[in-house]
C-alpha cells in the first residue's frame, strides 16, 4: 500500500460553546489589547482576539472598521476541508474515495498522466501529499474548468505520499460535481448559515466558468474568520463530526520527520513557535491568520496587506501571553472597536511546520525554546517577540504561498 495509515490524536479541546449563528459579544479587556496594540505594525489591518466566546481584544486600522472585508488567501483553504468535512459527515464522501470515483464521467485519457491521477484520494489533496508538486502559471487559475485544474501545474506519481505544497483547484469541482452547486453555493446553503455569516457581506473569486477557487478568493471580515476557528475548538458542532476535527488537526504521515505539521489543509506548528501553547494554523499569504489555541479557549483573526507580511506572527506569538494576564474585568462595548493603534517596530515571526516546493531549508528555532525566553513585562513582549522569531522567518514564504 503507498498510504500510511492516518493516526487521529485526541486532541482535549475543552472551549466555551457559542451560537456561531449569532453575531459576537464584545467584552473589551484594556490589558490585551495594549499589549497586541504594542506590536501593531503599518501593514496590519485588524485583529480580532476571542477568549471564553467573547471578542476581549480587537484593531482597525485608521479608516477600516468590523465590515471591512480584506483577501485572505490561502486561508480559504482551511474553509474548503470544512466544506469536504460536510460532504464527508453526510455520506456524500469518503476520505478515500478517489477522483475516478468523482468524476466518473470524465475521459481520463484526455488528462495528463489521468491513469494515476484518477487513484488520488480525497485525503491525499488535503494533506498535500497527491504527486502535485508544482503551481502552474497564472492563466491556469482562471480557465480550463475541470480538465484544467486537473492539468495545473507539475505531477509526479511518485511524489504521492509526500508533501507539496501547490494551489490547485480541484476541490472546487469536487464539491460541484457532488452537490450541483459551487462552493460559494454550497456553503452559502450548508455552512454560513450556522456561523452567522452573510455571503453578501463577503465575496469569493471565480474562475472563468463560474466556479469559485479553492486554494485562494475569499474576502472577509476579521469576524468572520474568527468563525472558523471558534468552530474548530467546538468540535465542528453539527457541521462536521469529532473525527473529522481529530484528523483536521493530525500530522499527516508524509511529514513524519518535520517540526510541526500539516493536517487537513491546516498547519500544525510546535508550541516554541506560537508562544508556547498548542495551536492550529490557517495561514495566508501577506500575514492573514485565523489561530486556534485548543488549550487557552482562544482564537485570533489577523489581516494584513503586502506592505510588510511578516509582522502578524509577533501578535500572534504574544496570545498566550495575553490570555494568562488578563487581569482587568472586561467591560462590555455595544459594537465593533475601532480605535487605530500606535504602531511600533515589530519583529518578524513565523512557524515552521514542514519546507514546500520551493525547498526553502528549514530552520531551528533554538532561540524560540530558549527558557531565558519566559513572558516577562509587558514592556518586553516587542524584544521576546523579536528574539523568539530568528530563524524562522523563512516559513512565512514557504507555507503563505497564496
Amino acid at each position: 500500500m503507498r498510504r500510511v495509515a492516518l493516526i487521529a490524536l485526541a486532541h482535549g479541546v475543552t472551549s466555551t460553546t457559542v451560537d456561531l449563528s449569532q453575531d459576537w459579544a464584545v467584552a473589551i479587556d484594556a490589558n490585551a489589547k495594549s499589549t497586541l496594540d504594542v506590536v501593531v505594525e503599518e501593514d496590519i489591518l485588524a485583529y480580532s482576539l476571542v477568549h471564553g466566546g467573547k471578542i476581549i481584544a480587537e484593531y482597525y486600522r485608521d479608516g477600516r472598521d468590523a465590515s471591512d472585508t480584506a483577501a485572505i488567501w490561502s486561508v480559504t483553504k482551511s474553509w474548503t476541508s470544512l466544506l469536504i468535512g460536510t460532504l464527508v459527515k453526510d455520506g456524500r464522501l469518503a476520505r478515500q474515495t478517489t477522483l475516478r470515483e468523482v468524476f466518473v464521467d470524465l475521459d481520463w485519457s484526455a488528462i495528463e498522466d489521468g491513469d494515476a491521477k484518477k487513484t488520488i484520494t480525497i485525503e491525499d489533496l488535503l494533506q498535500m501529499e497527491s504527486g502535485y508538486t508544482e503551481d502552474g502559471g497564472y492563466l491556469g487559475h482562471v480557465f480550463g474548468g475541470l480538465e484544467g485544474a486537473l492539468d495545473f501545474g507539475k505531477y509526479d506519481e511518485s511524489e504521492t505520499g509526500s508533501f507539496h505544497y501547490v494551489n490547485h483547484h480541484i476541490l472546487s469541482y469536487v464539491i460541484l460535481d457532488l452537490t450541483g452547486q459551487t462552493p460559494l453555493e454550497y456553503a452559502s446553503e450548508t455552512v454560513f448559515p450556522a456561523l452567522g455569516i452573510d455571503p453578501d457581506e463577503m465575496s469569493w473569486t471565480r474562475r472563468s466558468d463560474g466556479v469559485e477557487h479553492t486554494s485562494f478568493g475569499l474576502y472577509q471580515t476579521p469576524r468572520q474568520m474568527l468563525k472558523l476557528g471558534q468552530l474548530m475548538l467546538q468540535g465542528g458542532d453539527d457541521l462536521v463530526d469529532a473525527a473529522w476535527i481529530s484528523s483536521t488537526f493530525t500530522d499527516a504521515p508524509g511529514d513524519s520527520g518535520s517540526e510541526g505539521g500539516y493536517g487537513y489543509r491546516w498547519w500544525l506548528p510546535p508550541p516554541s513557535l506560537t508562544g508556547g501553547a498548542t495551536c492550529w494554523l490557517a495561514l495566508g499569504a501577506d500575514g492573514q491568520i485565523v489561530a486556534a489555541f485548543p488549550d487557552l479557549d482562544a482564537v485570533i483573526a489577523i489581516q494584513a496587506d503586502e506592505e510588510k507580511e511578516d509582522s502578524s506572527y509577533a501578535i500572534l506569538y504574544l496570545v498566550p501571553d495575553v490570555i494568562a494576564g488578563m487581569t482587568s474585568t472586561p467591560k462590555p462595548t455595544p459594537g465593533p472597536t475601532a480605535t487605530p493603534g500606535n504602531p511600533t517596530a515589530a519583529p518578524v515571526l513565523a512557524p515552521t511546520p514542514r519546507p514546500a516546493p520551493e525547498s526553502t531549508p528549514r530552520p531551528t528555532p533554538s532561540e524560540a525554546s530558549d527558557p531565558t525566553l519566559a513572558p516577562s513585562a509587558t514592556t518586553d513582549n516587542a524584544a521576546r517577540a523579536s528574539v523568539a522569531s530568528i530563524g524562522i522567518v523563512a516559513f512565512v514564504v514557504v507555507a503563505a504561498g497564496l
